[in-house]
């Protein structure tokens, strides 16, 4: 009995178990998105006689989409899909709900804990100092738990400019207290030695005296508008730059 090939099918149904590579792009660690591709080519051989369906081409993932790191999105074949060669895309979306609860939140509050230090009284400096020194050393501490946490690469990540800001903003608070606190000592002791002279004033001459002293007026409008100004602008840059990866 004879079976015309043009009448009748020959279905082959084949499973493979294959690794590949994914070359991962950490720049918006932890909100990156890895796209990666399972590529197959047909040998020279076969070119001539077998090629690839572009008529009834499909692709099915029947694993679990949430994996415990990553959620899969979007198979599907890619562009350079031809005759004799097949590109199956699919997308790596990272879950950055831990590492939010594990890193932003806990620097955030210490970033908000270091901003109060500056609240709090001229003559605490041992409280002042202890706080910020304190604040600084438990994100430094989070900051190198994290990073080994992290596949090396020597590339920066949007987490390390989330943690050098905020390294830079306690930094800077710290200066912040030890200038402050010699620029008052150094004029409470020109206030000592200098000689009180007394002499009549005009009410205009009081209106122009300013009400508190050079430091503390630096200090006020440091901890009132410079240091949330910039935070409110690192904060929307940076996030903007996240919403539109």
């Amino acid at each position: 009995m004879t079976f015309p090939g043009d009448d009748n099918d020959i279905l082959l149904t084949q499973r493979y178990l294959a690794t590949f590579i994914c070359q991962f792009d950490l720049y918006f660690y932890p909100f990156d998105v890895q796209v990666c591709s399972l590529d197959l080519r047909l040998p020279r051989n076969y070119e001539r006689s077998v090629v690839f369906s572009e008529v009834d081409r499909k692709v099915k993932y029947v694993g679990q989409e949430d994996l415990p790191l990553f959620s899969v999105r979007n198979v599907k074949f890619g562009p350079k899909s031809g005759k004799n060669f097949l590109s199956l895309q699919f997308e790596l979306h990272r879950r950055p709900g831990v590492i939010l609860l594990s890193t932003f939140v806990p620097s955030a509050m210490l970033l908000v804990v270091s901003w109060a230090t500056l609240f709090v009284k001229l003559e605490d400096m041992n409280v002042r100092c202890i706080m910020s020194l304190t604040t600084l050393l438990v994100l430094f501490t989070l900051f190198v738990n994290l990073s080994h946490s992290v596949p090396n690469t020597a590339a920066i990540k949007m987490i390390d400019v989330w943690f050098f800001f905020i390294i830079a903003i306690l930094f800077i608070n710290i200066m912040v207290h030890i200038f402050i606190d010699l620029a008052v000592n150094k004029a409470k002791k020109m206030m000592k030695v200098t000689t009180l002279k007394v002499q009549p004033v005009s009410l205009a001459q009081q209106a122009a005296r300013p009400s508190e002293p050079r430091p503390l007026y630096i200090l006020s409008v440091y901890k009132l508008f410079i240091l949330p100004t910039a935070c409110v602008i690192f904060n929307i840059g940076f996030w903007f730059l996240i919403s539109s990866s």
